[in-house]
């Protein structure tokens, strides 16, 4: 998201249920902390690799996304590459 902040409380809860489902019964609401920290990570460094292999121009992308340093992280533990 962009600005400062965190979003606003239902922004949250959508896509926490949105990406994970009922947080009741069996779901995500009675996982360890550290769990569920360790799948949102997993689930970011998926989406930005995802989209950085689908941009068109992968130059452009990482320079219009100021978090995709993580897709460099990504490049040297899948290719062995350490400049990205």
């Amino acid at each position: 998201m962009e600005g400062e902040g965190e979003p606003p409380p239902e922004l949250t809860w959508y896509l926490l249920t949105r990406d994970w489902g009922s947080p009741t019964g069996a779901g995500w609401e009675k996982w360890p902390a550290r769990w569920f920290l360790r799948v949102r990570v997993a689930r970011n460094v998926y989406n930005a690799w995802k989209a950085y292999t689908g941009a068109k121009d992968r130059v452009k992308w990482l320079n219009e996304n100021p978090g995709a340093g993580i897709v460099g992280v990504v490049k040297s533990y899948r290719y062995g590459e350490l400049d990205g």
